[in-house]
C-alpha cells in the first residue's frame, strides 16, 4: 500500500486503485502510528528521554531536560571478556566438587536453627530416588529429604515409614550427637520399645561402676582391718 501525506488527509492507495481518504487528527496522533510512519507524515511526536518514554511530546525538550538526561545516564567502563584458560575451568570445577557452595551452608544453619527450636532429637537423612538405583550423592543431591522426631520412638516409625514407600530410602539417622547406621537401626527396631531398651541399658550400665565401688570399699575395709591388728601385735604387754 502506498501513503500519500497531505497536512490534514492521507489518502491511502490499494494496489486494486482505490482511493481511500482518512482524515487525521494531528493533536491527537498516537504514538505508535507516527513511529510506524516516521517519513511520511510532516511532523515527528518527540519522545522524553531514559525519565519517561512512554509518553510524547509535541515540543523538543529543554537542554536542561537534556543534560539531566544525560548526566543520570550511567557510565559503566567497556569490560573485555577474555575466555578463562582450561586449567582455570578444570581448577573451578574441582573446588566445587570439595566444596559447599553458599546454599549448603544456608541450609544446614536454617537446619540447626529449626532443631533448636523445635526441640527435635532424632533427624532421619532419606535419599528420595525418582530412578532406581540413582547415585547417592549427599553433598548435592537435590533429592535427599530429612526426617525429624522429638523421642527415640521415632526412630522406628521413620524406618517403618519409609519401608512402605519405595522411592524414599533411609540412608542414616542422628540421635543427639551420635550418627546411626542403617544396619544398627534396623536391629534396634527389632525391639518391643526403644525406651524400654535406653532403660535397661542406661542400668546395665550403671552396675559396673556400682559394683566397683563395693569391691573397692571391702578391701579398703580389710586393709585397716589388717592394719589394726599388727599394730595391736606391736604393743608392748
Amino acid at each position: 500500500m502506498y501513503l500519500l501525506e497531505r497536512l490534514e488527509k492521507v489518502h491511502i492507495i490499494n494496489m486494486a486503485g482505490l482511493r481511500t481518504e482518512i482524515k487525521i487528527d494531528k493533536m491527537r496522533l498516537p504514538l505508535e502510528l507516527s513511529r510506524l510512519l516516521p517519513s511520511v507524515l510532516s511532523f515527528h511526536g518527540c519522545t522524553r528521554g531514559k525519565a519517561s518514554s512512554n509518553w510524547p511530546l509535541r515540543r523538543p525538550r529543554s537542554y536542561r531536560r537534556r543534560l539531566y538526561d544525560a548526566a543520570l545516564e550511567p557510565m559503566v567502563p567497556k569490560v573485555q571478556s577474555v575466555c578463562p584458560s582450561y586449567k582455570g575451568v578444570l581448577d573451578s570445577i574441582a573446588k566445587m566438587k570439595s566444596s559447599y557452595s553458599a546454599y549448603d551452608m544456608a541450609l544446614v544453619q536454617h537446619i540447626r536453627q529449626t532443631i533448636k527450636n523445635e526441640g527435635y532429637q532424632v533427624m532421619g537423612i532419606c535419599h528420595r530416588l525418582a530412578v532406581k538405583q540413582r547415585t547417592e550423592w549427599l553433598t548435592r543431591n537435590h533429592h535427599k529429604r530429612q526426617l525429624f522426631g522429638k523421642d527415640i520412638n521415632a526412630i522406628k516409625a521413620i524406618i517403618v515409614e519409609c519401608e512402605k514407600i519405595d522411592w524414599l530410602i533411609p540412608i542414616a539417622v542422628v540421635y543427639g550427637s551420635q550418627i546411626l547406621s542403617i544396619s544398627e537401626v534396623k536391629e534396634l527396631c527389632k525391639l518391643p520399645s526403644l525406651e524400654d531398651h535406653r532403660a535397661q541399658t542406661v542400668q546395665l550400665l550403671s552396675v559396673p561402676p556400682n559394683e566397683l565401688i563395693s569391691t573397692l570399699n571391702y578391701h579398703i575395709m580389710d586393709t585397716i582391718r589388717i592394719l589394726d591388728s599388727i599394730r595391736n601385735e606391736k604393743k608392748p604387754l
